[in-house]
């Protein structure tokens, strides 16, 4: 084989060597766009997941202090029947 068909030769080889490596940059980027737009997708999906657990802890605050002044309230209540029963058993031990 003389020199310039050799030089061909491994012209035509590098050639295909560098569409191989261009068909391979190209699916890279395209792997890279799709990665790029899943990771767009999550963030937007973390984004609204703390948004809606940040309204779940306003409501259960919410509905803590809700319960705590309903439970206080109670106990207020219960104290006042507690008292009018003893001043009822008083006043019947009174009369008897």
């Amino acid at each position: 084989m003389e020199p310039l068909e050799r030089l061909a030769v491994e012209i035509a080889r590098l050639e295909e060597a560098g569409e191989r490596v261009a068909r391979t940059v190209e699916r890279l980027a395209q792997e890279n766009r799709r990665l790029r737009e899943m990771l767009r997708l999550a963030e937007q999906e973390l984004h609204k997941r703390r948004a809606q657990i940040e309204m779940l802890e306003q409501a259960l605050a919410a509905e803590g202090e809700e319960r705590a002044q309903l439970c206080a309230r109670l106990e207020g209540v219960l104290g006042e029947l507690d008292r009018l029963i003893e001043q009822l058993e008083k006043e019947r031990a009174d009369g008897a």
